[in-house]
């Protein structure tokens, strides 16, 4: 390449560089970008496993929250763009690594305990699973902004109908002036409803012609047969052909790469429907006419004398959402109302909507120069309100109606405390969960799905992936026994016991443990029979389910003289006074069958 000069000075060319944390190379592979990752994430959790013991330290809990909330956050930062590694079976080995090194530090197991049974037992999803949700849920926080329109990248300018413009002129070859007059000039990205879906040959020369090497774009807006005409065209005025690989090959190519791509592909994969959500771009409201009591915020107490005291609430109940409002005029009660909310929506967004149906009322009944106090029991519906910036389409339509009402009234906005006896509040509360109960259809002003709701949907689908390909394993046989599936309850309730106690737990449900079923596949000379009743293979399944010499603590802890794990609707605390009792426990406990 052409040296390059700076003030002066000369420019040198590197493989890699690093922009805002993410390691770029020169093929845009991101494979040094994740090894650097992988490497640094391993280094944390062995400095976190060197300061504690197999059975000392941190508890369980405390470890798997030092991993998801600290390691893995940092192994995942900007996974939107460097996802598509993780299809890589030398990459998936490498962060399955990572997933065992930290699994390992909860407890001493043995050295074949299989990883994926671990995670199901701890409740931490494979890592390249773990980092597609991830990318897939930036990718849908990002998607409705203005710079994730589906819109062509910076490269690929964007694309205007020659009939919309006639000036830009007939066909012509570019030249070093032109080309150079072309890029010069700032690249301006239109939203996607300005963006037509087909593109002049003019601009597809001057766009390829224009590079150096082939680029794989995101999202062009050339389809192949335009290319092959234009190509036509080139051969018919004579003109020469773009630099590089053929046009065809590389636009073909274009379609099948770029980050956005993979996500959206993932997203098609696994079934996923996009939809609409409450988040749009920020908007900035740095003065406004309404205020906020601030010193409410510490006493929560409602405001006395009044013209209009309206206080509002928002519920859930049972999965189902209700959102109301009641109006105190001149202290006295006048009027309430109640909606019935879309599941999907969350308390925070029935908070805003009471208020928002609570200033459309206003509005509607033409008050001027009246003393209006909206009583809240949200503060977080207060902070986002009173915020000068907005990323909540709801939150940004109350603001527009308050400031209305503000603009012949005066408005304040008071915090209340919820449940202490307040009239307006507990009416308010009543209004609100009458309304959760209410059969009405659904008005189309009810807030959309809110951000967060669509990552739990999705992070809930990855969950469903999980699940089947954790029943698909052929291996871990003995964990499926007992965790068919995952279960967040029971992995909670295992990792909130101590570290002896839950490396019993661990090597009983895995089956690799030191009874002689297990210990004879690793030691010949050792007899598999069960040392209780002499009759089958010393396994976690014959001694919690099957084994007659251990009938009476069964039948007294389990509820059953004999079981079938695969249905047994089993707890912890079940389980370990099962063991206590039968002094199963001296043959999981390590210190014991070491010594």
């Amino acid at each position: 390449p052409r040296n390059l000069k700076m003030n002066g000075e000369n420019l040198t060319f590197s493989q890699q560089v690093k922009y805002l944390g993410i390691t770029l190379d020169a093929k845009l592979s991101m494979k040094p970008h994740v090894e650097t990752k992988i490497k640094a994430a391993k280094a944390h959790a062995l400095k976190i496993k060197s300061a504690m013991g197999q059975l000392w330290g941190i508890n369980p809990y405390l470890m798997k929250w030092a991993f998801t909330g600290i390691i893995r956050p940092a192994l995942t930062y900007g996974s939107i763009t460097w996802a598509k590694t993780v299809q890589q079976e030398g990459i998936k080995r490498s962060l399955t690594r990572v997933n065992r090194l930290a699994l390992l530090s909860m407890g001493k197991f043995r050295r074949s305990t299989p990883t994926a049974g671990l995670e199901i037992i701890c409740d931490i999803m494979p890592l390249h699973l773990f980092i597609m949700a991830e990318a897939s849920s930036a990718y849908l926080r990002t998607k409705g902004t203005s710079l994730y329109r589906e819109v062509p990248t910076a490269r690929f300018p964007a694309v205007v109908n020659e009939a919309e413009e006639p000036n830009r002129g007939a066909l012509e070859a570019p030249t070093a002036n032109n080309e150079r007059q072309a890029w010069s000039q700032p690249t301006i990205i239109r939203p996607s409803w300005e963006c037509p879906r087909t593109a002049t040959t003019q601009q597809i020369l001057r766009d390829l012609n224009g590079s150096q090497q082939d680029l794989f774009y995101e999202n062009p807006n050339y389809e192949v047969s335009q290319v092959r005409q234009t190509q036509a065209g080139l051969r018919a005025a004579s003109l020469p052909a773009p630099r590089g690989r053929s046009v065809v090959k590389a636009l073909s190519k274009a379609k099948n790469f770029g980050h956005r791509y993979v996500i959206r592909k993932h997203l098609e994969e696994i079934q996923f429907e996009d939809t609409d959500t409450d988040r749009m771009d920020p908007v900035r409201v740095p003065g406004k006419g309404y205020h906020l009591y601030s010193s409410s915020l510490n006493k929560g107490k409602p405001c006395r004398n009044v013209d209009l005291a309206i206080y509002t609430d928002g519920s859930k109940i049972d999965g189902k959402v209700g959102s109301g409002y009641c109006v105190f005029r001149d202290n006295k009660y006048y009027t309430k109302r109640n909606y019935h909310l879309p599941d999907t929506a969350t308390v925070f967004q029935a908070e805003i909507y009471a208020i928002k149906k609570a200033a459309e009322w206003l509005l509607q009944q033409e008050y001027s120069w009246k003393t209006i106090v909206v009583h809240i029991d949200s503060q977080a519906a207060i902070m986002a309100l009173v915020s000068t910036t907005y990323t909540s389409t709801s939150v940004y339509e109350t603001n527009l109606l308050l400031e209305r009402v503000n603009k012949d009234n005066f408005l304040k906005l008071r915090w209340v405390k919820a449940h202490v006896g307040h009239e307006g509040n507990e009416l308010a509360d009543e209004v609100a969960k009458d309304g959760a109960l209410l059969n009405d259809e659904i008005l189309e002003d009810s807030p959309k799905l809110s951000y967060n709701g669509l990552r739990k949907q999705l992070m809930e689908r990855h969950y469903a992936i999980w699940k089947i390909q954790w029943t698909d394993r052929p291996d871990c046989r003995q964990t499926k026994l007992w965790l068919p599936e995952p279960n967040r309850k029971l992995s909670r309730d295992i990792l909130r016991l101590d570290r002896k106690t839950l490396s019993i737990i661990v090597q009983l449900i895995t089956g690799h443990n030191y009874m002689n079923y297990h210990q004879a596949k690793t030691d010949p000379s050792v007899d598999p029979e069960c040392r209780f009743c002499l009759e089958d293979d010393e396994s976690s399944q014959h001694i919690v389910a099957e084994c007659p010499a251990l009938s009476y603590a069964r039948i007294t802890h389990l509820g059953s003289t004999f079981l079938e794990l695969k249905t047994l609707d089993w707890s912890v605390k079940q389980v370990i006074s099962f063991l206590r009792e039968s002094h199963i426990d001296r043959l999981l406990d390590p210190i014991a069958c070491d010594g």
